[in-house]
């Protein structure tokens, strides 16, 4: 064994999952179109995308657009979700060959959606950013959990939880908001790394999902 791994913890949007709506087919996209919303939420990203420190005011001014909004009227368009090739077998067996291990989420994405991948997963755990309901309509308001840009903070929380060192974790991502969680962590895997950066801080990288049962259990075996 290489290290030992405690966790495995992976990014959703593009690297579990991808709509096939907007620029990245993620589940903020999903949710805006659902609603008929999605030329608002372009525009929304358009300004607070390249403006690193505005991403918890982003996540608020997108929450806002959902204001009194039916959660049944979104639920029933963004799911079933829909999985890239390869996660749900992945997961499954890894599931099964290495109970020990926990296995989990940790994205930007909408939590309405982590919450669905990893019951589908069997996973222990997620973290997301959430969209606050109640009484069956969306209330306009979000907590921002998950930085875009400082995902490796809540990769710690984690860690802390779950009694890992950051040795112990195995973090599979996609995009360069990723690449700080690749710093920290014991092993990367790059899944369709979006630039070379973010391949250049992973320890793999991988094109086909199915490819990273056989790199990990290289590390765990």
């Amino acid at each position: 064994m290489m290290k030992e791994v405690k966790l495995i913890v992976s990014d959703m949007d593009g690297t579990l999952i991808k709509y096939p709506c907007g620029i990245y087919g993620s589940s903020w996209e999903a949710v805006a179109h659902a609603i008929g919303k999605g030329g608002k939420s372009e525009r929304l990203l358009d300004y607070y995308m390249y403006h690193k420190d505005l991403y918890g005011a982003w996540v608020i001014e997108f929450a806002k657009l959902l204001t009194n909004v039916p959660t049944k009227r979104v639920t029933e368009k963004i799911f079933p979700t829909p999985y890239i090739d390869g996660v749900q077998k992945t997961f499954s067996e890894l599931k099964s060959e290495y109970p020990q291990i926990k296995t989990g989420i940790l994205t930007n994405g909408v939590d309405i959606v982590a919450k669905e991948v990893a019951k589908d997963l069997d996973m222990d755990f997620f973290v997301a950013n959430e969209l606050e309901a109640n009484d069956g309509r969306f209330t306009g308001i979000a907590k921002c959990n998950v930085d875009l840009w400082k995902k490796d903070d809540a990769l710690m929380d984690i860690a802390k939880k779950y009694n890992a060192s950051a040795d112990e974790i195995c973090f599979i991502g996609d995009n360069e908001n990723d690449i700080p969680c690749f710093d920290v962590c014991g092993y990367g895997i790059a899944f369709q790394p979006k630039t070379e950066l973010v391949k250049r801080h992973a320890t793999k990288s991988a094109d086909d999902f199915s490819e990273i049962k056989n790199i990990l259990k290289k590390l765990i075996e």
